[in-house]
């Protein structure tokens, strides 16, 4: 187990394979392969393979994580995950790796490369989303906004609504409910009504 409270001076990259990691000041370029980062204060640069973890909660950062491959073996991948006014930035989510926002974190400008997926739900907020071919974006109970570029697949479940500016070739999914695009979009790809209703 490692605590941080002040800023990580080693110059040495510090590699995290069962542990936890406690960030309360600030860390860059940990690695994170098995075990845990939590995130109080400030990261840069983590990432995150095997089935290690970043959580970031009230009043932490976390910025320009890479959450990689892993998993395997019945094991879950890498994951991030951005709650409780906990907030990312620049965050990329490659195959095998998840990222999850929920009860009041913010994650902006996410990158979800093919056979990632990122999920909104639980009172979570993602704002200027790129979905790349392959991709998945699963919208729950969160909300999505701002600018967001879909070329692989955006699923809407349980009724919601978007606002932003939708553009990109990929698809978009109505899951559940009712979903409502109340902004003059240009996404070109297709949309699938799975028995739902889609509102424009």
């Amino acid at each position: 187990d490692r605590d941080v409270t002040g800023v990580q001076t080693c110059a040495l990259p510090i590699f995290i394979d069962g542990g936890l990691e406690d960030v309360y000041g600030s860390s860059s370029n940990a690695s994170v392969d098995a075990g845990a980062q939590v995130v109080y204060g400030t990261t840069t640069d983590t990432v995150l393979t095997g089935t290690g973890i970043q959580q970031i909660f009230t009043g932490g950062t976390a910025s320009g994580t890479i959450v990689g491959s892993g998993g395997g073996q019945g094991n879950s991948g890498p994951e991030q995950i951005v709650g409780f006014g906990g907030t990312s930035s620049g965050t990329i989510v490659n195959g095998g790796g998840i990222q999850q926002v929920q009860s009041t974190g913010v994650a902006h400008d996410t990158t979800v490369n093919s056979g990632g997926d990122e999920s909104v739900g639980n009172g979570g907020t993602a704002v200027d989303a790129t979905i790349q071919s392959g991709g998945n974006l699963d919208v729950y109970d969160g909300t999505l906004g701002g600018s967001v570029v879909d070329n692989g697949t955006l699923t809407f479940w349980t009724g919601n609504s978007f606002a932003g500016q939708l553009s990109g070739t990929g698809s978009v999914v109505v899951g559940d409910g009712t979903l409502l695009l109340s902004s003059a979009n240009n996404f070109a790809g297709n949309i699938s009504i799975n028995g739902e209703t889609l509102e424009l």
